[in-house]
């Protein structure tokens, strides 16, 4: 199997082909390949895979019997996303308009919505609370 020996943990070349192409398809971004110049994201991103590193020797304690297991791809580009961010606002880059509290077109209302729907479902989950029948989450 090869690996990237270039990222912590040196991942197999078919995990982090799955990473770039979730990044891909949700954001439409690619990351920067291994000889590009360090960059915030370059840094990001070797931070995520690292990241996704320490978590896959800390489940491999638990399977010491088992082969390897990284996070999945969706959690290891969602690990990198949140870096990103994380590093936007450390030099004050993440920043929206500021009557955008104000104007919310029904698009934009309609997916933040959906995503604190689907927290207060998981909430409710993990409390133990009576989820509502009529809670729909696709």
């Amino acid at each position: 199997m090869a690996e990237r020996r270039d990222l912590p943990g040196m991942p197999s070349t078919t995990l982090v082909k799955k990473v770039t192409s979730v990044l891909r398809e949700f954001l439409g971004c690619r990351v920067a390949g291994k000889d590009a110049q360090w960059t915030q994201l370059k840094e990001c991103w070797h931070a995520a895979w690292e990241w996704a590193w320490e978590c896959e020797k800390r489940d491999s304690l638990w399977r010491s019997h088992k082969r390897r297991h990284w996070p999945s791809p969706n959690e290891i580009a969602s690990q990198y996303i949140m870096l990103c961010l994380a590093r936007m606002k450390t030099y004050s880059a993440f920043k929206l308009p500021y009557s955008a509290g104000k104007v919310l077109p029904g698009r934009a209302a309609k997916i933040l919505g959906e995503a604190q729907q689907i927290e207060d479902h998981r909430a409710m989950l993990r409390t133990g609370a009576e989820v509502p029948n009529d809670t729909v989450i696709e």
